[in-house]
């Protein structure tokens, strides 16, 4: 986990972006506290339907898979909901709501996109 910690640093954005995914898939409180950290990054890693994809939109989609929950890319809330959890993960039992609304969000977000494109 520390070199995790140490590549979440990273002054390479896609280096930041691919961390934030892979932490996603690591189901370790210590994930977490990296996540938080990255989720308030806005450097831009590239382009696709839904406009600009940022570093901490990684991050954000990783704490909603790990956690069910979702604070957007608000770090203080993150924090604060982390301290509640007293550094325990929460079972996700069914449907993961959490990122169903991220995924929704993206839909409309990409709706969006291509209406100003079609104006252009």
């Amino acid at each position: 986990m520390a070199a995790c910690q140490t590549l979440s640093a990273d002054t390479n954005r896609l280096v930041r972006g691919t961390i934030a995914s892979l932490l996603g898939d690591i189901r370790d409180s210590r994930s977490i506290y990296i996540l938080i950290e990255m989720v308030d990054d806005h450097e831009v890693m590239f382009l696709d339907y839904t406009g600009n994809v940022q570093v901490g939109d990684n991050a954000e989609w990783a704490l909603a898979t790990l956690t069910g929950e979702t604070f957007g890319r608000d770090r203080s809330r993150w924090t604060n909901w982390w301290g509640l959890q007293n550094g325990r993960l929460p079972e996700i039992s069914g449907e993961n709501k959490a990122l169903q609304r991220l995924k929704e969000a993206n839909k409309t977000k990409g709706k969006e996109r291509q209406k100003q494109l079609e104006k252009q």
